[in-house]
Order: structure tokens, then C-alpha cells, then sequence
């Protein structure tokens, strides 16, 4: 298994850390997520039940926090867990079923180098490229798997391209907003309807201390698709004050089949 990234990349744009942060958020949470990681699990069980289906893939597995594995490991003679890195102790916990196989992949489909190498012509020659440039092709797995499942990424897609362009103040945030438009929409419409599903927080609600409203922000920069079966709810995503100084952050969640 290996990644088409250095780990010298990944590491200088944070996705090693970040990735860490979110087992130690689960972690400090003390079961807080429990409700969230309960509903991602069965909805995608209920979607999958009943398909006569061999081969099943997961874009974002990272640490399976919100992967009905052993369903999955049951019902399919093949399921494949994409994702930038997979942590050693998945790597550990998973090597005994045959049936499962580890893939790392940039699921932007590029945009990772795109940028990474657009920030370093900038840091050397100064110069600004155009950000369209950046690559946002979507994902394309080398082998078609008949299911898919966009499992809490698409919103994750954006945000560490976005904070390290933004460590070297080269656009603005109309621009930002622009690249992760078209990085989510891109997302979107790799999902072939039919053989998918899309599962995202969509929002972010900060509340004070006393649970009074402190703010809101839409964390999809594109229009979701009308889908179908679709279920909310709401992700106690840090209710401790140490992602928002002693704020509460809740997330709203929307899945649906495409």
C-alpha cells in the first residue's frame, strides 16, 4: 500500500495532525459523538441491506469511528477504505479480513499537489497563479467498486488546502470560498447516482456556555443534490470548549442516497 503523496507533503500541510486531532477530539469527548456514530452506521447499513452488491467502497474511513465494519465484512466480498492516510492501528485492526482491502488517496482527485506546488512557485518566484488552476477533477477510483459511500468528507475536503494557502495570505476569501466550491462540487458529481451516498454536516452552530446562540456557518460552499432517503441529525461535535474557546460546537448532519 502506498500513497502517490510524500509523507513530507502531508506532514507540511497538516493532515497528519489533523487526522490525530480528530481520534483525540473522540477520545475527549467522553461519548458525545455516540449518537452521531450510531446514526452514520445504521444508515448505512439500511441503505445496503438490501442490494445484491459484491463490492462496496468507503471515501474518508480514517479511524471506521462511523464504519458498521463487521455488517460490511459480513455482507461484501470486497470492501475498499479510501482515504489521504491510513493510521497504523487500522492498518493493524483490519489485516486479518481478507475481504478488505486499504487504498490511500487525495479523494479531491489532485488537489492536494495542485496546491501544495502552487504555494511553493509562489514562496520561491512570487508569483500568484491563478487559483482555477488548481486541480479539482473529483475522485475516480482506478477500479469502480458498484457502491460507494462519501462518509463525512466532503466539507473535510476543503479545509486544509484552504488553511495552508491561507498561512501565506495569497488570496482572498472570495477566491477561498471559489476553490472549495468547486473542490465539493466536484466531490458531488463523481457520485454516480444510483450506486452512492452521501453523508455530511452541513452546518456548524457555536453556542456559549449557557447554550445561548452564539453563531452559525454553512460549512458546504455548493448545492447538495435533491438525493433521496434522506435523515438528519445533529453531531455533539465538541461540547468541552477546547475547539471554540469555551463555546459548545454542534454540526448538522444530512445523508441521503443519490
Amino acid at each position: 500500500m502506498s500513497c502517490s503523496l510524500s509523507k513530507s507533503i502531508l506532514r507540511k500541510m497538516d493532515y497528519f495532525s489533523d487526522q490525530k486531532g480528530i481520534i483525540r477530539r473522540f477520545i475527549n469527548e467522553e461519548g458525545a459523538w455516540k449518537n452521531h456514530l450510531t446514526n452514520t452506521k445504521n444508515y448505512i447499513t439500511e441503505c445496503l441491506k438490501d442490494k445484491k452488491l459484491k463490492s462496496v467502497a468507503i471515501l474518508g474511513s480514517g479511524w471506521l469511528l462511523d464504519v458498521p465494519l463487521e455488517f460490511l465484512i459480513n455482507n461484501f466480498e470486497k470492501i475498499i477504505l479510501f482515504d489521504i492516510n491510513h493510521p497504523k492501528q487500522i492498518k493493524h485492526k483490519v489485516r486479518k479480513f481478507e475481504n478488505i482491502e486499504l487504498i490511500c488517496e487525495d479523494i479531491s482527485g489532485g488537489a492536494i499537489r495542485s496546491v501544495y506546488n502552487l504555494v511553493k512557485i509562489y514562496k520561491s518566484e512570487k508569483y500568484k497563479t491563478d487559483i482555477k488552476e488548481i486541480v479539482c477533477p473529483g475522485f475516480k477510483p482506478d477500479e469502480q467498486p458498484e457502491y460507494i459511500i462519501s462518509l463525512n468528507i466532503i466539507n473535510q475536503l476543503d479545509i486544509l488546502l484552504v488553511d495552508y494557502l491561507k498561512k501565506h495570505s495569497i488570496y482572498n476569501e472570495n477566491e477561498l470560498n471559489c476553490l472549495r466550491s468547486r473542490v465539493q462540487k466536484s466531490h458531488i458529481d463523481s457520485l454516480i447516482p444510483g450506486k452512492s451516498c452521501l453523508i455530511t454536516d452541513y452546518e456548524e452552530i457555536i453556542y456559549n456556555a449557557d447554550m445561548t446562540l452564539s453563531s452559525r456557518k454553512n460549512l458546504i460552499f455548493t448545492e447538495l443534490p435533491e438525493g433521496k432517503n434522506k435523515k438528519s441529525w445533529k453531531w455533539n461535535f465538541d461540547l468541552s470548549g477546547s475547539y471554540h474557546h469555551d463555546k459548545k460546537v454542534i454540526f448538522n448532519v444530512l445523508a441521503m442516497e443519490l
